[in-house]
């Protein structure tokens, strides 16, 4: 299939070839980390540097990014399946990291991580879930957190739901202005 794809792209022009060319530069790094997951696991479930700062870069953060450069589609949807399996802070912090990421790169499965902290038992989580989809999505985030706070049931959560609601609305309309 490679030999094939080459002289496809060779009859077809320097333009097709530089793009097949990134696709099959960019195929091995899934053949060669089939194990992204496994290490996620792995990551998830041994002991971490804690406690972490917020603000400062954990030797969690760095693995995430670490990961991440070799298939960021594949390592977002590790975390994905395993997030809830991870301790609270170490939970945290990966809604952290994925909040300072590039929707783009992390796309709906770092949206649908945030989404499902919207509803954790913890109010930590909660709360650094809402803060999260906030800064990756902004505006398009108050649907989701109208929802978490018609249903949130902790009273500094719920106010705090409401200040960032507040927050994003107020983006929203100077942004139409």
């Amino acid at each position: 299939m490679l030999s094939t794809t080459l002289r496809i792209a060779n009859i077809r022009g320097s333009r097709t070839q530089s793009i097949v060319t990134k696709v099959i530069l960019s195929a091995p790094l899934r053949v060669m980390n089939p194990d992204i997951s496994a290490k996620i696991k792995k990551l998830l479930t041994t002991e971490i540097e804690k406690p972490f700062e917020l603000g400062m870069d954990s030797s969690l953060t760095e693995e995430l990014e670490d990961l991440n450069q070799l298939s960021p589609k594949v390592m977002i949807r590790a975390l994905k399946e395993n997030v809830k399996d991870a301790e609270l802070d170490v939970h945290v912090e990966i809604l952290r990291w994925i909040s300072r990421q590039s929707l783009p790169v992390v796309g709906v499965h770092a949206l649908a991580i945030l989404n499902t902290g919207l509803r954790h038992d913890s109010a930590t989580v909660r709360d650094e879930a809402a803060l999260g989809l906030g800064e990756l999505i902004g505006e398009a985030a108050i649907p989701y957190l109208k929802e978490a706070h018609r249903i949130e049931k902790v009273k500094e959560l719920k106010e705090d739901l409401e200040d960032l609601i507040s927050s994003l609305e107020r983006l929203r309309s100077q942004a139409r202005c």
